[in-house]
């Protein structure tokens, strides 16, 4: 169920809010009552039953929401971490962000809603008891994609072979806890690993063969998370100074994947800003930030078709008053476009534009018109207003392209109910 964006006018929903909020306020109040045994555990001031603890820990954070993570780290300065995270549920960092808002103030104790980076000294014991191994010797580069994200390749003589899947859990571990989960959930890319011999400074291919690698370029552990902040500094620099709705958007044209790499029910994207359509589409999580320095979301709308809006020529109408309207009241812009599967070409315009970018011509079915807002609240009105007076389907709703957004929606109907 959504959480950020819950309909004020639905019982069930706000019922559900209610009920999530007072059991958070619960915890927080039984948390605030025991949070000097955790204390007493984490500085190792005297043993404790800490498997009680935490089953009195995963009882309490399984009736807020099932499946959050816990740990409980020793910071800086004598401060306790307490971390609360859903891991690769995504969809449920909003809540997690609630959850740490309602925190209490609690004098040695910090609480956060993702891992922090780590130093590799940190991480040492951290490591060991997560994989049951120590840190490999490696080596680390950095590349910025043009996705705006950072690609990066581990390098080690112990890795079983060339992006072996124990390797790559290995890498991604280091990633999380040397980045912090924030840093690697917003700009990392693909994660690879190569097998080398550091001595030499050599790689052994799939065939057994040696053949030279130059390795000059890449970093120790201890220089990751800065070579990573490098990087990302160098995509935020690039991004344009102005929201999209200010910039000179090129003509949107098509992009094209394949089928497994679409989602299920969208199979066109026609776009102005084919970048951020690629980071979408194949990054697998991805964040508006790295596209804009303007806090705008990037989103879209997806429309039932019905008689109003069964043509290429009035599907192109109703875009362009989206347009209109978001720009009127400074709030966002179209930039893009595409259809399901099943969009039907019902006159010869539409047949020849969809013929001409490569689109369906089955069944009608969805519409999408994709969006940058600046302005949430605000851009939600005028699109509420604009489905009203073009008579739109019940079956309309503002979704969003942030992973961790994927389970939020906006009905543009009081009526309407989840996608």
């Amino acid at each position: 169920m959504r959480w950020r964006y819950i309909d004020n006018q639905s019982e069930t929903e706000l019922l559900y809010r209610r009920r999530v909020l007072d059991q958070i306020e619960i915890w927080w109040q039984l948390f605030s009552k025991r949070s000097k045994e955790f204390e007493s555990h984490i500085k190792g001031r005297r043993p404790l039953p800490i498997e009680e603890l935490a089953r009195w820990v995963d009882d309490g954070l399984t009736k807020i929401n099932e499946n959050l993570l816990w740990e409980l780290w020793p910071g800086e300065n004598d401060v306790c971490l307490f971390i609360i995270t859903p891991e690769l549920d995504h969809f449920k960092r909003p809540l997690v962000k609630t959850i740490i808002e309602m925190a209490p103030e609690i004098e040695g104790w910090s609480f956060l809603p993702v891992r922090p980076a780590l130093s590799v000294d940190v991480l040492e014991s951290i490591f060991e008891s997560r994989t049951g191994l120590s840190i490999p010797e490696t080596k680390v580069s950095c590349q910025r994609s043009n996705r705006n994200v950072v690609d990066v390749t581990f390098f080690s003589d112990s890795f079983s072979g060339a992006n072996d899947r124990d390797d790559i859990e290995t890498a991604y571990c280091l990633c999380e806890y040397l980045l912090g989960e924030d840093t690697l959930n917003k700009w990392i890319g693909n994660i690879s690993t190569e097998v080398i011999n550091t001595s030499a400074s050599r790689i052994v291919n799939l065939f057994g063969r040696d053949k030279q690698l130059d390795i000059s370029h890449t970093k120790s552990l201890s220089e990751f998370a800065q070579a990573v902040d490098k990087v990302v500094l160098e995509i935020k620099v690039q991004i344009d100074d102005e929201p999209l709705r200010l910039q000179n958007l090129v003509t949107p044209t098509l992009v094209s994947f394949k089928d497994e790499e679409l989602q299920p029910l969208r199979r066109s994207f026609v776009s102005a800003k084919r970048n951020i359509i690629e980071s979408i589409v194949l990054n697998g999580i991805f964040y508006s930030e790295r596209f804009t320095k303007h806090g705008e979301k990037f989103c879209y709308l997806k429309i039932a078709e019905t008689d109003q809006i069964s043509s290429f020529e009035q599907f192109a109408v109703l875009r362009q008053k989206i347009d209109d309207s978001l720009r009127a009241e400074e709030c966002g812009c179209v930039f893009g476009w595409g259809t399901s599967p099943k969009f039907d070409g019902r006159s010869a315009t539409l047949s020849q534009s969809i013929s001409e970018s490569g689109l369906s011509q089955s069944e009608a079915s969805y519409l999408f018109v994709d969006l940058a807002l600046e302005k949430i609240d605000e851009s939600i009105a005028v699109l509420r207003k604009i489905a009203q007076g073009e008579k739109l389907s019940e079956n309309s709703w503002l979704l969003f392209f942030d992973t961790e957004l994927e389970h939020e929606w906006v009905g543009l109907f009081p009526e309407t109910g989840a996608p």
